[in-house]
C-alpha cells in the first residue's frame, strides 16, 4: 500500500483528487488533505507518506519551499507538483529539487494514472531490491554459521590445515 497527501489550497481540487485516487486505485491510501505547504511539512515529518501531491502557489509556505524543508530533513519522498502554472522556472525549480512528476491543472486521469502506476512499479522495484538484498544476507549468515560443517562434509582433512 502506497501511502499518498495531498497539500493543495483548492478544496474541490484536493476532495476530487483524493476522492479519484481512493475509489480507483485501490494500491493507494490517501492519508489526509493539507491546506498550505506548512501543514504539509508537518504532516510529511509526521506520517512519511511515500508520495505527496502539491501544488505550488498556496499560502503560509509555497510547495516549493515545502519540498526543499522535507529535503533536508533527509526523507525519501516522491512529490508530484501540482498545479495550473506552466511555468519554466517553477519547472526549473522542481526538477533541481527532484521532484518527478509535474501534473498541470485540470488533471487528465490518464496522466494521474501513469503517475501513479509509475510509482507502484518503483515500489515494487524497491521491495523486490530490499528481498533480495535480505536473502543474500540471510544466506551468507546460514554459510558463515555453517562453514565448519559444509567443510567437515566436503573434506574431513580441510578443516584441520
Amino acid at each position: 500500500m502506497i501511502r499518498v497527501l495531498i497539500v493543495e489550497d483548492e478544496p474541490a481540487l484536493a476532495r476530487g483528487l483524493s476522492l479519484l485516487i481512493t475509489k480507483n486505485y485501490t494500491d493507494f491510501e490517501v492519508l489526509g488533505i493539507c491546506k498550505n505547504g506548512r501543514d504539509g511539512l508537518q504532516n510529511i515529518l509526521e506520517l512519511e507518506p511515500e508520495l505527496v501531491f502539491t501544488d505550488i502557489t498556496m499560502p503560509v509556505m509555497n510547495g516549493l519551499d515545502m519540498i526543499e524543508e522535507v529535503q533536508k530533513a533527509h526523507f525519501h519522498t516522491r512529490f508530484v507538483i501540482l498545479t495550473g502554472y506552466a511555468d519554466f522556472e517553477y519547472a526549473r525549480k522542481a526538477i533541481h529539487l527532484g521532484v518527478s512528476d509535474y501534473l498541470l491543472k485540470p488533471i487528465v486521469p490518464k496522466t494521474l494514472e501513469d503517475i501513479l502506476h509509475s510509482c507502484l512499479e518503483q515500489q515494487n522495484a524497491k521491495i523486490h531490491l530490499l528481498q533480495k538484498e535480505y536473502l543474500q544476507c540471510a544466506l551468507r549468515s546460514i554459510i558463515l554459521w555453517n562453514l565448519p560443517l559444509i567443510l567437515w562434509t566436503v573434506h574431513p582433512v580441510l578443516l584441520f590445515l
